[in-house]
């Protein structure tokens, strides 16, 4: 099925041939070009269940099956699961780990290309023996950020670099506003490249974070 997609992308636009790979795997699409059908029939069970699991592979078990990050986008959108977890354990205390990650909404899904999926700039929030909030900047000029929550004013915020990502200095008041907002905007200056502006959906985060009981205990 990927490559058929692949071949009807040569022909037709990208937005398009995203729909029909969504049309295939969970029944529907939505988008202001989607008006046409005003309902979306429920998808088979089967194929619910083989779009989870292409939304819970790995970003290079994604890339290797040709779906890029727009894709996965509208997965994650019909499934509801715009926010992905992970579960894991630290290896020196056996307490429980949760991350939680995120991918910015495309300003244009058509100019992204497949081999950009794995530099996609991933908002995390990390609960074990810290809280933590980070992005997969890379290589940044400063670890200066601009950050608005919906239509607040836009605030100057120095970020920790860590790596390829820049980590909150406020994770607590900063995971707090995010559980009441609707969208979170970014914005940075990335080494030798134009200046980022990355708008992140918090979707289902305050549903899928206080379900688990590592995240809460942080807040305290």
């Amino acid at each position: 099925m990927i490559r058929a997609m692949q071949k009807l992308s040569e022909h037709i636009s990208a937005r398009a041939s995203i729909c029909l790979l969504v049309l295939l795997v969970v029944g529907g699409c939505s988008g202001k070009n989607d008006q046409a059908s005003s309902k979306t029939q429920p998808a088979p069970a089967a194929d619910s269940k083989f779009a989870i699991d292409i939304v819970e592979m790995t970003r290079e078990q994604q890339l290797a099956r040709g779906l890029d990050s727009e894709v996965i986008a509208i997965l994650k959108s019909e499934l509801g699961r715009n926010w992905h977890r992970t579960d894991s354990t630290d290896r020196t205390n056996g307490s429980p780990i949760v991350l939680f990650d995120i991918d910015p909404k495309p300003d244009d899904p058509s100019k992204i290309q497949l081999d950009e999926v794995l530099d996609v700039p991933t908002l995390f929030v990390h609960c074990g023996t810290d809280l933590q909030v980070m992005v997969k900047a890379g290589p940044v000029e400063s670890p200066n950020l601009h950050v608005r929550f919906d239509d607040g004013p836009m605030l100057s915020e120095r970020w920790n670099p860590s790596g390829t990502h820049l980590l909150s200095a406020t994770p607590k008041p900063f995971v707090r506003k995010m559980l009441y907002a609707k969208i979170l905007q970014l914005e940075y200056q990335p080494k030798a490249k134009p200046r980022a502006t990355l708008t992140y959906n918090m979707a289902d985060l305050s549903q899928v974070f206080t379900s688990a009981a590592v995240c809460t205990s942080k807040m305290k």
